[in-house]
This record gives structure tokens, C-alpha cells and sequence, in this order.
């Protein structure tokens, strides 16, 4: 699938049901805010949450409008960054985990909040120092790893 100017691919559903419903379609690359980052996807998480979403059972919790793009977890590449965002620069390969929402990881760029992210080098800090017994950091937290 070729992508158009201001237009990205995504596996999206535009209604509830089993994976049937999954359709490849092209939609807007994200706009972020001042606090957020735009990744470029390569390799997301699949989880049980998705299909929950799919099959309709997580509407009442998360009245989400159709399309809908699933999934929360990602790795990839920051190509834009809000401008109150810290921490982070275009080229950073990133891990995140965002909140629920409409616009997943399911596609080639997600727009998630900064202080849900980690850079690569920080996520294998954070892993370090756990498998030595520190204490643990607070989640999404990135500005409070400690100074290398």
C-alpha cells in the first residue's frame, strides 16, 4: 500500500468484532502536542487488551469513535518532537507504552505522551539497575533516571 503526502498505513476496525474486522487503511500521521513525540513504529506488543477492544468488550470503559487503531505498545524511532518535551531528539529509539485510545500502535507512526516513553539507553538502565536490586523508579518517568 502506497502511502499519500500527510498520510500513514494502519490496521484499523470500523467495528466490533473477531479479526475479521482488521483492515488495512491509510489515515492521518498523528499531530502531537507540546508534550508528546511522534514515533516512527517498528515493532509493537499484541495483547489480550487488543482483542478485547476489537470484539466491543472494553466500549463501555473506552467509548472510542471508529477507525479505530489498536494497541499500546511500541518501539521505534522519534521523528518529531513537541517542543516541551525533554529528554528526547528526532533519531532516539524509543519504547513506549501509551494510554488507550483510538489511534494505536497498529501503524507506521504513534503520537505518544513523553513521560511514557524511555529511550532505548534509558530502558537498559532501568533494566540494570533493577536486575542489581535498586529500588525501583517510578513508571514513565524518564527525567528521574539518574545522571550517567
Amino acid at each position: 500500500m502506497t502511502t499519500n503526502e500527510g498520510k500513514m498505513n494502519a490496521i484499523v476496525i470500523n467495528q466490533y468484532g473477531d479479526e475479521n474486522v482488521l483492515t488495512p487503511q491509510q489515515v492521518d500521521i498523528p499531530t502531537i502536542n507540546a508534550n508528546q513525540l511522534l514515533v516512527k513504529v517498528q515493532s509493537i506488543g499484541v495483547n489480550p487488551i487488543d482483542w478485547k477492544t476489537r470484539k466491543g468488550l472494553r466500549q463501555k470503559r473506552y467509548p472510542f469513535d471508529f477507525p479505530i487503531i489498536l494497541g499500546q505498545e511500541m518501539a521505534g524511532t522519534v521523528v518529531k518532537t513537541g517542543e516541551a518535551t525533554t529528554g528526547f531528539k528526532v533519531d532516539d529509539e524509543v519504547i513506549g507504552y501509551g494510554t488507550p485510545s483510538n489511534r494505536g500502535t497498529y501503524a507506521e507512526y504513534y503520537a505518544i505522551d513523553a513521560d511514557q516513553a524511555l529511550t532505548n539507553h534509558q530502558a537498559f538502565r532501568l533494566k540494570k539497575q533493577r536486575a542489581w536490586g535498586w529500588p525501583e523508579l517510578p513508571r514513565g518517568k524518564p527525567s528521574l533516571m539518574p545522571a550517567n
